[in-house]
């Protein structure tokens, strides 16, 4: 499949004015873009949604509170397509990585609210590891590094410099951007149950969001 292809099916055709060649769940939107200057055949998929966040108190009061659009980006080599379905296939697969990522978020226990397999918790995606068999080093890598499309580099840190001079509760919401997940290694906390994860990724909506990590 070539790459325009990939992004007409995913972000519509700008020439026919047709729209995406798929849906989904409607609380989630979906943009493409060229990748294939860092990787050959390959495009960026940005997957948006509204989300519940996921801490620990949230989970307590019932999943209510709404965050900002959470972004996760994947990448997909469509140089190895040879139909629609193939590259839907590709698409499927990104969608149950983050359908299973936020399950593991989701997924709590009663009384103490503890997320016995939330991925980003050493002792916890080492417990899910031994169930599914998934590598650590996946949930260690998940959403860390996301792609960000060439033209747009300077846009993003220049934005990053002006928005961190704006009070956050004068900043406007962000849109959806192809930025969506960051290396976390700063003041974030895990709830207060024991230490985050090494390098633990953090949901990501805008340059500097504050969402925390909970486990």
């Amino acid at each position: 499949m070539e790459i325009q292809t990939a992004l007409n099916i995913v972000n519509g055709d700008p020439v026919s004015g047709d729209g995406p060649g798929f849906v989904y769940k409607p609380e989630y939107s979906f943009h493409a873009f060229d990748y294939s200057y860092r990787l050959q055949g390959a495009i960026g998929l940005t997957i948006s949604m509204n989300a519940p966040s996921t801490d620990r108190e949230d989970a307590r009061r019932g999943y209510k509170k709404i965050l900002e659009p959470l972004h996760t980006t994947f990448v997909i080599v469509v140089k190895n397509c040879k139909s629609d379905d193939d590259f839907l296939y590709e698409i499927m697969k990104a969608i149950i990585e983050l359908e299973t990522h936020e399950a593991r978020e989701f997924l709590r226990k009663t009384g103490t609210y503890s997320a016995p397999f939330h991925p980003h918790r050493m002792d916890s995606m080492e417990r899910y590891s031994r169930y599914s068999g998934r590598s650590v080093n996946d949930d260690m890598n998940y959403g860390a590094y996301a792609p960000i499309p060439r033209s747009r580099r300077e846009d993003e840190q220049a934005a990053h410099v002006e928005r961190s001079a704006v009070p956050a509760q004068n900043r406007p919401r962000t849109v959806a951007e192809p930025v969506v997940f960051a290396l976390n290694n700063g003041p974030r906390t895990v709830d207060n149950d024991g230490p985050a994860a090494p390098n633990h990724v953090a949901h990501w909506s805008g340059p500097d969001a504050p969402h925390t990590v909970d486990s």
